[in-house]
């Protein structure tokens, strides 16, 4: 059994410690939450054009999906954060990827190494057009937490 990673907006903030009560900060923020379920890997593996995403934790997809490494025990626990502030890096590197339409997810996914579709394969991930299903409201996510000055928690529950 896998863990699900979970995505929430919350007040804007530069640093986690900024944010005075996290408990109530995921409370009103969990009706808004994305659920990436447990396709995080397979995303990354697809933004990153590699088999092993997880050699380089400084990349934009690599922080889109699992945020600066933070720890904060409870539940749920908090195991990343990305700052209000590299919110309009990671809507950027949405837009110029094309993620956030069908054609361009769909496109992005045809030009991937034949290496990292077998592994997509090996690993048993879904279709593009499932997948899709968690890039859509994910992008749509970051857009509107750009608009709103948000700071992103990235929780695995």
């Amino acid at each position: 059994m896998g863990i699900s990673i979970n995505l929430y907006r919350v007040s804007k903030a530069e640093n986690i410690n900024e944010l005075k009560d996290l408990k109530t900060e995921l409370f009103e923020a969990a009706p808004k939450k994305i659920d990436l379920y447990k396709m995080t890997e397979d995303l990354a593996i697809i933004f990153l054009n590699q088999i092993d995403p997880f050699t380089d934790t400084t990349t934009i997809p690599y922080k889109m999906l699992f945020g600066n490494a933070v720890t904060v025990t409870g539940h749920p626990e908090i195991g990343g954060f990305i700052p209000s502030s590299q919110i309009l890096t990671i809507t950027n590197w949405i837009k110029e990827h094309q993620i956030d339409t069908p054609n361009g997810f769909a496109k992005m996914y045809a030009d991937l190494s034949a290496a990292v579709k077998a592994e997509l394969d090996d690993i048993g991930s879904p279709d593009h057009e499932e997948l899709y299903d968690y890039v859509r409201p994910m992008t749509s996510f970051y857009l509107s937490a750009l608009e709103e000055g948000n700071a992103v928690i990235i929780c695995g529950e």
